[in-house]
């Protein structure tokens, strides 16, 4: 897609995943606010 390497998807993969998990303890704690109420 981007390169047209032989593994665009799989940076792509490690890209999203560490967005993932920069973002999961904010939609963790979210979830759990609105979970709580």
């Amino acid at each position: 897609m981007d390169m047209g390497n032989q593994h665009p998807s799989i940076s792509r993969l490690q890209e999203i995943q560490r967005e993932v998990k920069a973002i999961e303890p904010q939609v963790v704690g979210f979830s759990g606010l609105s979970d709580d109420k």
